[in-house]
């Protein structure tokens, strides 16, 4: 009969080797590159949008069957796209150019990084 109510514990060993370096990449540690980032995304929705209306745009354009009012609906959506699309080149290249006579630091220069 085992009269000892005291029992050994064991317990686990807690880790030291953490990693140093933080979890956020050093361009996104600042406004600045956190706005680019924004920007970014913004510039490519953009141009996926522009291209989800062309696509439309086309598709009524073809299927009007010579009904003027169709077909100028389906201009005009084209037309529409265009110019967004002019729109976002145009805030993307203002962006860029603004960055480099500024001379700015902690913007991302490229659209995707690493490319």
């Amino acid at each position: 009969m085992d009269l000892n109510l005291i029992k050994t514990a064991w317990a686990a060993t807690i880790p030291t080797n953490f990693p140093n370096e933080p979890l956020v990449p050093e361009q996104y540690r600042s406004i600045g590159g956190i706005l680019g980032a924004i920007l970014n995304v913004v510039f490519y929705v953009g141009i996926a949008l522009t291209v989800i209306f062309l696509i439309i745009g086309g598709i009524k354009y073809i299927t009007a069957g010579g009904d003027e009012t169709k077909v100028g609906a389906a201009r005009a959506q084209v037309t529409n796209a265009v110019i967004g699309f002019v729109i976002v080149i145009a805030a993307f290249t203002v962006r860029y150019i603004v960055r480099n006579l500024l001379g700015v630091t902690g913007i991302p220069n490229e659209v995707l990084p690493g490319f």
